[in-house]
C-alpha cells in the first residue's frame, strides 16, 4: 500500500510538458537514500508512461518526468 502511494505521489508531482515533448519512465530502489534513478523506457505521452510505470510490479518508485529533465541532477564536470 505504501508504495502505491508513493508512485501515485510522485506522478502526480510530475509538470506538464508541450505536445512534442517525449516522457521518459524513471525508477528508483525506494529502499535507498538519496533513490539512485534509473530510465526504464520513453514514451510518446505522459498518458502511456504512467500505465507503463503503474504495470510494473516491483519495490521501487517511478516517475514520468519529460524528457528534458534528468532526476539525477547535473552532470559532474
Amino acid at each position: 500500500m505504501k508504495v502505491l502511494l508513493a508512485i501515485l505521489g510522485l506522478l502526480a508531482l510530475a509538470t506538464s510538458a508541450s505536445a512534442e515533448c517525449a516522457w521518459v519512465l524513471w525508477s528508483g530502489a525506494a529502499l535507498s537514500t538519496p533513490i539512485a534513478w534509473e530510465p526504464v523506457g520513453a514514451f510518446g505521452t505522459r498518458s502511456e508512461c504512467e500505465a507503463k510505470g503503474m504495470a510494473i510490479k516491483a519495490v521501487v518508485v517511478f516517475r514520468c518526468l519529460p524528457d528534458t529533465i534528468d532526476p539525477r541532477g547535473p552532470k559532474a564536470k
